[in-house]
């Protein structure tokens, strides 16, 4: 059930004995308290946050958006749309509760094809899913490249992970804290 605001219950601090003997009185919410203590009940409003962020889903430029969905079901991810099934412009593909989207865009964009973004996963066991993108043939492609990280590797900033780059050269970086 949602409430947008949460009831607090604040006491004061004792107030001064009048009477030599204490009385107990009831406060107007139903509480009781003695003659030298008393409760006070207030309901404060304060609005809940509602509008949290929940999720991040970016947008991978793509020259050929069927061969990048292909390319990321070979990293374990599964298609969830495409405006287009034979020629998609867009798309979006997810795995494990992460989603990215595909958006074609003509090589044209491309003025420096090495300065690609770079997205980074956060993963549970960085050399199992290095083993995973092998044996689908995905790090064999990475051969060489501008990374030195290539193959899982623990970094001087305290990571291991390992990077690769899908076709249109959007990195991917893999890794979890040491």
């Amino acid at each position: 059930m949602f409430v947008p605001w949460r009831a607090r219950t604040v006491v004061h601090q004792p107030l001064r004995r009048r009477a030599s003997r204490p009385q107990l009185k009831r406060d107007p919410l139903g509480g009781t308290g003695t003659g030298n203590h008393r409760c006070l009940h207030l309901i404060t409003v304060e609005p809940l946050v509602t509008s949290m962020l929940q999720a991040i889903q970016p947008v991978l430029m793509s020259s050929d958006v069927a061969r990048s969905v292909r390319f990321y079901e070979r990293l374990g991810f599964s298609p969830t749309f495409q405006d287009n099934p034979l020629d998609p412009k867009y798309a979006a593909v997810v795995r494990d509760g992460c989603e990215l989207h595909l958006q074609w865009q003509s090589k044209g964009h491309w003025v420096n094809t090495i300065d690609r973004p770079t997205y980074r996963f956060v993963v549970r066991d960085v050399d199992q899913l290095y083993a995973e993108f092998r044996s689908n043939g995905v790090v064999q492609e990475q051969a060489s490249g501008p990374s030195s990280w290539l193959t899982p590797g623990d970094t001087p900033w305290g990571t291991r992970e390992f990077h690769v780059r899908d076709p249109d050269g959007n990195g991917l970086q893999s890794y979890r804290p040491v």
